[in-house]
């Protein structure tokens, strides 16, 4: 018994921006836009034709894909990262951090795309930034706020992230890398009596 095959569409807003290629093994989706470019993989197991019509991407996927609810939220997850691959490009995906405590600072060294961050510390740690990865240093009266720009998401997330591990907010000062609308519990203090 051969397998039916389905019509999956994902609608994209500009299909001049993207570009196909299907081998053997996997197909690749690559979106270039004005920002730059980003590039999705989709493995042939979920895939087995990828076409452009009337700004739809349309999927074929083989009916005992379809059917298996696991599937199914895969192809969701990668609509959505293909949306997000496509506001990216266009857009770009943008965080916002502020450093805060006394000798707390971070400087942006411009010829090597290196972070120095100086923690109250008599050594300085440097912090490689990736490359699709842009940061605009925005002086503030007695705080740093750092404007993160990139075309990918997951990618400016995790650097972020691993940016504040360097020096989580402290509970009771809140000392140290925080994202701006990120909301803080402050511990009291011991009591006097």
């Amino acid at each position: 018994m051969k397998n039916k095959v389905s019509l999956k569409k994902i609608y994209l807003p500009n299909t001049e921006l993207l570009s196909y290629q299907i081998t053997s093994n996997k197909s690749v989706i690559q979106v270039i836009g004005p920002l730059g470019y980003s590039s999705l993989e989709l493995p042939n197991t979920l895939t087995k034709e990828l076409a452009l019509k009337n700004n739809y991407l349309l999927l074929k996927v083989s009916e005992h894909i379809d059917t298996n609810k696991v599937w199914k939220k895969l192809f969701q997850e990668y609509n959505s990262i293909l949306t997000k691959l496509y506001y990216g490009v266009c857009f770009s995906f943008r965080q916002y951090l502020k450093v805060k405590g006394l000798g707390y600072f971070i400087k942006y060294v411009e010829g090597e795309h290196k972070l120095c961050l100086i923690f109250g510390k008599s050594n300085y740690e440097y912090f490689q930034i990736p490359e699709n990865i842009q940061i605009i240093l925005k002086p503030r009266k007695k705080k740093q706020a750092y404007k993160l720009f990139s075309t990918n998401e997951q990618m400016l997330n995790l650097f972020s992230k691993q940016l504040q591990a360097q020096a989580m907010p402290d509970p009771y000062r809140l000392k140290g890398i925080r994202f701006v609308r990120q909301r803080l519990i402050v511990k009291p203090g011991k009591k006097k009596k």
